[in-house]
């Protein structure tokens, strides 16, 4: 995690829902830690979903 105060707090992992807990695993597996942005939009499971969504998408097309 980060090192320091952040002005958001972190968000806590085991009470997120499901679908946002498995993704968050799947980085910390490949990349030994959840990325930041998605910690920050897991704040909001609608907007975690659509950056998710966003993500997805734009790999398929290239």
């Amino acid at each position: 995690m980060l090192e320091g105060k952040t002005r958001i707090p972190p968000v806590d992992v085991e009470t997120l829902p499901d679908d946002l807990r498995e993704t968050l695993e799947e980085q910390r597996k490949l990349r030994g830690a959840p990325l930041y942005p998605y910690l920050f939009y897991a704040r909001n499971a609608a907007y975690f979903r659509a950056a998710k969504a966003m993500w997805d998408a734009l790999q398929q097309e290239t």
